[in-house]
């Protein structure tokens, strides 16, 4: 561990929050920094540990074995003939931070058509034009803002310091077969061979905790609970009222005056 990182200030459990979120993760950290901005008290529950100043995450080249490592859940996909009937493991990530704490880091949007294609089919307001202002608010592009990059955000977004040679050889590759080379795989079009975009500054993985939970780990409107699984809702009046959760291996209910959050993940969130 290193020494310097920042500590989760012990704070006592109390019986109700304003809002609780259950999950850490990309979503999960993201909404308690606006929630606790914006003057709500919020406890933040989290099934994994803290994984704050841990090596083997901050380290951008230790990323590959933390998949089916401590801080992964260890899904798996089924066995399927199309994949020879293999086991084919789906990391997510158990730990401050979620998946954006164990992923290969690399940053990309998304096609603009494809949120097109969701407002054409009903989900209107998320269109790429409606997104955009979000994707440039929540970016600090080491190139600076302009009209599709922004700067100044909460997740700091890099490319390699140096092209890795198996790197520019997939793009050299790529051109010789009339790939179109881009510069940016985040702009207007990501259609090509481009340099990844990574969620790294100065050399260390920069995830969501960094962006948006360690700014404000301190304030006393925040409550941060790890290594405590959530296993049932408090429904009263078809209004969810609270979380149960685990606390030292003991159950535990505590309530939401106003809202519950559920930023488990694609998995554990339906669950």
């Amino acid at each position: 561990m290193i020494a310097s990182a920042p500590a989760i200030p012990p704070r006592p459990l109390k019986p109700s929050y304003d809002i609780i979120v259950v999950g850490a993760g990309s979503g999960g950290a993201a909404v308690t920094r606006r929630l606790v901005d914006a003057g709500a008290e919020v406890l933040l529950i989290e099934a994994g540990p803290a994984g704050i100043g841990i090596a083997e995450i901050d380290d951008p080249a230790q990323w590959v074995p933390l998949g089916r490592g401590a801080y992964d859940w260890g899904y798996d996909y089924a066995p399927a003939p199309p994949v020879n009937g293999r086991t084919i493991g789906i990391p997510r990530g158990k730990v401050l931070g979620g998946s954006s704490a164990i992923n290969a880091m690399m940053w990309y949007r998304g096609h603009p058509r494809d949120y097109d294609a969701w407002e054409n089919a009903g989900a209107k307001g998320w269109s790429f034009a409606d997104c955009l202002p979000y994707f440039r608010r929540c970016e600090d592009w080491r190139d600076g803002a302009s009209e599709w990059r922004g700067a100044g955000g909460p997740l700091r977004i890099e490319r390699a310091a140096e092209m890795h040679p198996v790197a520019q050889a997939l793009i050299d590759g790529a051109a010789e077969l009339g790939i179109p080379v881009i510069d940016d795989p985040n702009v207007s079009d990501n259609e090509g061979a481009a340099p990844a975009n990574f969620n790294i500054a100065g050399g260390r993985r920069w995830s969501a905790v960094q962006g948006y939970l360690l700014p404000i780990l301190d304030h006393p409107r925040l409550t941060v609970l790890t290594e405590s699984m959530a296993v049932g809702l408090a429904v009263e009046n078809s209004r969810c009222a609270g979380v149960r959760h685990l606390v030292g291996g003991a159950e535990r209910e505590t309530r939401a005056r106003e809202h519950v959050v559920l930023a488990l993940g694609a998995i554990d969130t339906p669950r």
